[in-house]
């Protein structure tokens, strides 16, 4: 491999482009030592690996850091990402991109899990008057062969190192975690979905593995707690008290893995911001927890459409409309965002804004001050950028998150 991949790293280069704004996201695996470990890989609309990230685990954190580095790395934030059902998506996506369409229809994303079987080297340019080019195709062919014995891992790491996959050393790294320790050890914790609205409910579900040769009897419970905000010491107002269940019994197999379900409710009076589910299983002496956290937001009782109207080199004209969605009125705005690029704005209609860096505020005038439940307002303004007039993503009324448009 490391014969083959210095030369191949220059003919697979020339194949590459600029990663697209569309994500295809998905989650393979692969044995290392006799551990499974995850992939997280992200596939463009043109069919290009553009992300990779090993992790032992496949939960909302390996998610929202694959994503994040990917952006940070690739300077590209989707418009669109493309993933299969799992739970973790939604909340993390509406977290660092809440922009972007999330589409999960079914066989939506079978551009990258059909991509997953070719964990194999881009395609290399042909070029009949290069020897050097033909050496390139054969050491490249010579991969392929040979790809059968080495270990799946080892392959991937080699196509992030060619450029195949292009992700910083840190995203390459695998996920810090122990080793399957026993006698039990809890490898999964998650809640379904993990964002939700007062009066919702969530499934907390876990999985557990029988680290040892043995079988095992192994006693678990769960237990939830509402939290709002940093005061952990009080239930909020309008949430109940969530009294531990009673303990269960199951026997586990050798190496075995075992699934439990816990569903979990709000009221809609519930003030709390998040809910947290622990598990605690038993085994013997030895006892082993785990906790997964349920956000909970209101519904936004705003949206805000952001549109360019007209942009030309050095310059733009931009519109925003904020919509109250609730069932009161907003009485006096102020809107708050960031722009995506270096805009600054020159002149604004339907409001006063104020700017510092890419931060900007815009607030109401005498003759728009209230917006009906139902109705919206339109404002309007005039600027310059540089390098970029991206738009921006996320956008506040008075301080709570609206819906984009």
């Amino acid at each position: 491999m490391q014969r083959v991949t210095p030369p191949l790293a220059d003919a697979a280069r020339l194949g590459r482009h600029a990663p697209g704004d569309k994500w295809y996201v998905d989650e393979t695996y692969v044995k290392v030592s006799g551990v499974w470990r995850y992939v997280h890989r992200a596939v463009d609309q043109g069919g290009q690996v553009i992300a990779v990230l090993v992790s032992a685990r496949r939960d909302a954190a390996a998610a929202r850091r694959f994503l994040r580095r990917s952006m940070a790395m690739l300077k590209v934030r989707p418009t669109e990402v493309v993933t299969d059902a799992a739970p973790v998506y939604p909340a993390v996506l509406d977290e660092l991109v809440p922009s972007a369409w999330h589409h999960v229809e079914r066989h939506a994303n079978n551009r990258v899990e059909a991509d997953h079987s070719q964990v194999a080297v881009p395609h290399l340019p042909k070029c009949e008057t290069s020897r050097r080019q033909h050496r390139h195709v054969r050491q490249a062919r010579e991969l392929m062969d040979i790809k059968q014995n080495l270990r799946r891992l080892a392959v991937v790491a080699a196509l992030a190192a060619i450029g195949a996959i292009p992700v910083p050393a840190a995203a390459q790294a695998v996920d810090p975690m122990p080793p399957c320790a026993g006698p039990v050890q809890i490898t999964s914790l998650t809640f379904n979905p993990v964002k939700i609205q007062p009066g919702q409910g969530s499934t907390l579900t876990m999985t557990a593995q029988n680290c040892t040769a043995q079988e095992q009897q192994a006693s678990f419970f769960t237990y939830g707690r509402f939290y709002r905000g940093a005061d952990t010491g009080s239930i909020p107002p309008g949430c109940p008290v969530i009294d531990p269940l009673p303990p269960r019994t199951v026997t586990i197999a050798p190496g075995a893995t075992f699934t439990a379900t816990q569903g979990y409710s709000t009221f809609a009076s519930c003030t709390a911001d998040r809910l947290d589910g622990t598990v605690s299983v038993t085994v013997g002496s030895v006892t082993t927890h785990a906790t997964a956290t349920l956000l909970i937001a209101p519904a936004p009782t705003c949206a805000v459409a952001y549109r360019t109207t007209s942009s030309w080199a050095g310059g733009f004209v931009a519109q925003v409309t904020i919509s109250a969605i609730g069932t009161t009125p907003v009485q006096g705005w102020g809107l708050a965002f960031a722009f995506g690029g270096d805009q600054h704005i020159t002149n604004a209609w339907n409001a006063t804004t104020a700017q510092s860096g890419a931060a900007v505020t815009a607030r109401n005038l005498e003759y728009n001050t209230n917006i009906a439940p139902g109705g919206s307002t339109v404002l309007g303004f005039m600027g310059t950028w540089q390098n970029s007039d991206a738009p921006p993503t996320a956008f506040t009324v008075n301080g709570a998150p609206c819906q984009t448009r």
